[in-house]
């Protein structure tokens, strides 16, 4: 599995990064309790990509990890690996995981196995030759926009960052997972949850759980 270059929660090593600025305008400094529940702002994280996926959705589904909730009916599963730190859910900010300048929907926690299974909305398999896929500086995802997404990217291009790449023995499925909408690709991709992070039993079965009025 290869080690990709993804960067931590905080892009600036001197002063702050544009994003982190165009954050702190809009909504002023987080709370130090909040601040001291992330990590550190200036290593660089290593992180492996183990799984990565396309699906589409007869029905479009909402993606909530944007300011102006898009709908979308494709894009890509992607599970990755990385230190614990990065991948637990916060109640406040939390480093936001991006794929170039959309921001990616966590599927699962993480706990006890630093594996994320997340929904990048859009994207294409393409996309990780090209793209970066690196933590922004610490966010409520839901607040971030197109405008910050893109200045995101920049500071992750400006700190380092470069795309993925397709080495031959890395885990790119091209089968798509044809889903009818948000619920049932939830419900297939509970399959990784279960091979890649197995503790999180109580998430699985409730993905799992028969629907009312199936389609």
């Amino acid at each position: 599995m290869k080690l990709l270059p993804v960067l931590g929660a905080g892009l600036a090593l001197v002063g702050l990064s544009l994003a982190s600025q165009a954050f702190l305008f809009r909504h002023g400094p987080a709370e130090p309790r909040e601040l001291s529940t992330v990590p550190g702002t200036l290593a660089l994280e290593p992180v492996q990509l183990l799984h990565a996926q396309p699906f589409t959705l007869a029905v479009p589904a909402v993606h909530t990890y944007r300011a102006e909730r898009p709908s979308y009916s494709a894009g890509l599963v992607l599970v990755l690996h990385a230190d614990e730190s990065f991948v637990t859910p916060r109640q406040a900010l939390e480093p936001v995981l991006y794929l170039g300048a959309e921001t990616a929907e966590r599927l699962n926690t993480g706990r006890f196995s630093g594996n994320l299974v997340v929904l990048v909305p859009n994207a294409r398999l393409a996309d990780l030759a090209t793209e970066p896929l690196f933590f922004g500086v610490p966010a409520l995802p839901e607040e971030i926009d197109a405008t910050l997404a893109l200045l995101a990217l920049s500071a992750a291009r400006a700190a380092g960052a470069g795309p993925i790449g397709f080495p031959p023995a890395q885990p790119i499925t091209p089968a798509v997972i044809a889903a009818y909408d948000y619920t049932d690709l939830a419900t297939q991709v509970s399959t990784l949850i279960e091979t890649y992070s197995p503790a999180e039993t109580d998430l699985v079965n409730g993905l799992r759980v028969e629907r009312l009025f199936p389609h």
